[in-house]
């Protein structure tokens, strides 16, 4: 399909679908957004070649985190500084899953509901990780928040990619003593043990909001329920570098929860759409009515402001000391050490073919911009 099917999607339904239900500010501004990315009512921009052999107006994007199109020049940076300020060790994938059944109690609290779900990751991962049987040190990690599964379906889980190894009080590396890290049967009680517990304290002191047509009680039996069950930790082997894992969680940062790649077919009535994984499905497409889409992707859509990459132990900013400190010892472990670390290079991003000179090659520059109207800068602004 040809880029902007999802945009071509929001403009043939979504006034329809809007007259249907009641819409959360959240949903109606990602809306205006993806209909309007690269039209004339985001304004538009003027790229000069510096050779002067070309120049061209172009319509602005429109920036917005769950637009497929937008996203990909800033998540390819973040990309970039992720891998170089890993630490040359292996990591662990961890990915933590809860029962469907608190997918409600989600819905009505976006925000304090996923901030409570990154804490209790991280306190659980620091039950082992403290205790010297285990591992007795700290490790980097990064957290990415996802809601959906392959269908668009509610699916909150959290991803967590972290080193397999850490740096104790001493000022030591120490390395996983398993080659799979933590138990995750031990590791799963615990998490569903200290999210059960933040989750009943914010019933209790009212900071999670009751979904309509239920009461605290009813939560409270609900969370009780689940006490009793099984909630799905899993551990993944260790990966000799944390790069593929980078690139593969970083696409979800500012493209939204599906690519305009996987949708094969669109008859402006139903979307064909294929499976990230064919091999674990009977056909290697499904079809969604375009109200559907509509609504499984505006579910997705986060907060304004919501953090859904977070980072812990030696890979948060006020452990930069640690983090250096743990790079000199396993750089100089891997025989690539000599008297002190070389300085961490900045990221350089690179030209993107939409912004080489057709003609000529050389790069093109950006010399006057034109804002949308509801922008809070000037109508106009000359760059050069």
């Amino acid at each position: 399909m040809a880029r902007g099917v999802i945009r071509e999607v929001f403009r043939d339904h979504f006034g329809d679908y809007r007259q249907s239900r009641k819409l959360s500010w959240r949903e109606e501004w990602a809306a205006q957004q993806l209909q309007t990315c690269r039209t004339e009512v985001q304004g538009y921009h003027v790229v000069r070649c510096v050779e002067g052999d070309f120049q061209e107006q172009r319509f602005n994007s429109c920036k917005h985190r769950g637009c497929p199109v937008c996203g990909t020049c800033e998540t390819d940076k973040w990309v970039r500084e992720q891998e170089l300020r890993a630490l040359p060790c292996p990591y662990h994938q961890i990915v933590f899953t809860m029962p469907d059944g608190l997918h409600p109690l989600w819905l009505y609290n976006r925000s304090g509901f996923t901030n409570l779900l990154f804490k209790a990751a991280w306190e659980a991962i620091q039950v082992f990780t403290d205790d010297p049987k285990w591992l007795g040190a700290t490790p980097g990690m990064i957290a990415f928040f996802q809601s959906w599964g392959e269908m668009l379906n509610t699916h909150v889980h959290l991803h967590v990619l972290i080193t397999a190894g850490g740096l104790n009080k001493s000022g030591q590396w120490v390395k996983s003593r398993q080659s799979f890290f933590l138990p995750s049967r031990a590791l799963s009680p615990v998490f569903r043990g200290i999210f059960r517990t933040k989750l009943l304290e914010g019933l209790a002191a009212g900071t999670l909001q009751i979904p309509t047509g239920t009461t605290a009680a009813f939560w409270r039996m609900k969370l009780n329920k689940f006490g009793r069950q099984d909630w799905h930790v899993q551990i993944d082997p260790p990966y000799d570098h944390p790069r593929g894992a980078i690139r593969y969680l970083g696409a979800y940062m500012r493209r939204g929860p599906i690519g305009e790649s996987r949708i094969k077919q669109y008859d402006r009535h139903t979307l064909n759409i294929a499976y990230k994984r064919p091999q674990e499905h009977p056909h290697p497409t499904f079809e969604l009515q375009a109200h559907e889409f509509l609504r499984r992707f505006l579910t997705h859509v986060p907060p304004k402001g919501q953090r859904i990459v977070r980072h812990y132990g030696l890979f948060h900013h006020r452990l930069r000391r640690q983090l250096e400190q743990a790079r000199q010892i396993l750089v100089g472990e891997s025989g690539m050490f000599n008297a002190s670390p070389p300085p961490v290079p900045k990221p350089t991003r690179p030209i993107p073919p939409a912004m080489r000179c057709p003609h000529c090659g050389k790069p093109l520059e950006v010399v006057a911009i034109r804002f949308r109207s509801s922008s809070r800068g000037p109508p106009e602004r000359k760059v050069a």
